[in-house]
C-alpha cells in the first residue's frame, strides 16, 4: 500500500483520536439519566475519557445532561447514534459468542469498553486503532485498574498505510476461523481509497460465515446537500479537530459496496430503526435527525 502525503491522511498519526474522547463521554454521561431513560448502560466509559474538561462534565450529573442536550441541540443525530448503535454492537458480539465464534474484532475500537462491560467467556478480542490512542486507552485502564473479563490483544493499525490483514495475524488472529468483525465510527473518516482497502482487507481476512458489524454516513454530509443542521456542524467540527468526514455513501451504495467485497448484508438500520429497536423505555430524549446507517453482513462462502 502506497503513503500517502499528509494532507489525504484522516488525522494526524501522533495525536490520539479527540472523537473517540468525545464518544467516551457521551456514553459516560448517559449514566447519569434513569435507567428507562437511559441510551447505553456503560459504567466504563468514564474510566477511559481523556480530557480533563470532559471527565469534569462527566462527573456531575445535572452538568452532564445539560451537556448532553447542549451537544444535541447543536449537533443533532449524532448523539443517538454513537450511543444507540452500542447495542447492535453488543447484540452481535451476543449472538458471535453464543454461534461459537471466538474470535471478536474491533477496529478503529478507540475507547470502546467491550472488553470489560461484556462476558467474553473464551474468546479472544482484538483491539484496533492507532499506536497514540492505543497508549492513551491502555493507560486510563491502567489508572483505574480495570480488568478485562477475557483475553484482548491490542493491535496497533493506521488504516492508511498498514493492512489489518498482516497486523492481525501477527497478533495470533487465525484467518481460518470465523470471527466478528465490528467497525463502527470508522469509515467516514478514512479517505475512499483506505475504505474500500479496509473493506478488500477484511474480506480476504474473515472465513466465509464471519459477521461485520459497520456503519456509515451519508454522501449528502459529505458533498454539503444534506438537509440535516446538526450534520453539517458535525462536518465543520470534526475537521477543526483533524479528523475530517471523508467518504460517504447511500443506503444503496453501502450495500453494494458490501456485496461486491463478497458480505451478504442481513440488517440494514437507519437511525429510527435503531431508536424503535434499542431505545429505552421512556423513549429516546434526544434528536433522531437520521444521517447514518448501519449494516450487519456476513461474509458469504467463497466461489
Amino acid at each position: 500500500m502506497r503513503a500517502r502525503s499528509p494532507r489525504d491522511l484522516s488525522r494526524p498519526r501522533y495525536k490520539a483520536s479527540a472523537t473517540a474522547d468525545v464518544n467516551a463521554v457521551e456514553r459516560a454521561g448517559e449514566m447519569h439519566h434513569p435507567p428507562s431513560q437511559r441510551l447505553v448502560t456503560d459504567p466504563f466509559a468514564r474510566h477511559l475519557v481523556q480530557s480533563p474538561v470532559f471527565r469534569l462534565l462527566a462527573a456531575s450529573g445535572p452538568v452532564a445532561r445539560f451537556s448532553l442536550r447542549t451537544f444535541d441541540r447543536f449537533y443533532g443525530g449524532n448523539h443517538a447514534h454513537v450511543t444507540l448503535r452500542t447495542h447492535a454492537h453488543s447484540e452481535q458480539v451476543r449472538l458471535a459468542l453464543a454461534d461459537g465464534i471466538d474470535q471478536v474484532v474491533v477496529l478503529g475500537a478507540g475507547y470502546d469498553s467491550t472488553a470489560f462491560r461484556m462476558d467474553l467467556g473464551a474468546a479472544t478480542l482484538f483491539d484496533v486503532d492507532t499506536a497514540p490512542t492505543q497508549r492513551a486507552k491502555q493507560a486510563a485502564i491502567a489508572r483505574a485498574g480495570l480488568k478485562p473479563t477475557g483475553a484482548v490483544v491490542y493491535v496497533d493499525c493506521d488504516f492508511e498505510s498498514q493492512r489489518p490483514s498482516t497486523r492481525l495475524p501477527e497478533h495470533g488472529f487465525d484467518p481460518s476461523r470465523r470471527s466478528l468483525v465490528v467497525w463502527l465510527g470508522v469509515m467516514y473518516y478514512l479517505t475512499e481509497p483506505a475504505a474500500t482497502q479496509t473493506l478488500s482487507e477484511l474480506a480476504a481476512l474473515m472465513a466465509p460465515g464471519s459477521r461485520l458489524l459497520a456503519d456509515y454516513i451519508d454522501a449528502a454530509v459529505i458533498d454539503g446537500t444534506t438537509p440535516h443542521p446538526g450534520a453539517r456542524r458535525s462536518f465543520r467540527s470534526v475537521k477543526r479537530r483533524g479528523e475530517a468526514l471523508r467518504f460517504g455513501l447511500t443506503p444503496e451504495t453501502a450495500e453494494r459496496l458490501l456485496r461486491e467485497h463478497g458480505f451478504a448484508v442481513t440488517d440494514s438500520l437507519r437511525l429510527g430503526d435503531l431508536a424503535a429497536r434499542y431505545g429505552p423505555p421512556d423513549g429516546v430524549w434526544c434528536k433522531l435527525d437520521d444521517w447514518f446507517g448501519t449494516l450487519v453482513a456476513e461474509r458469504a462462502a467463497q466461489a
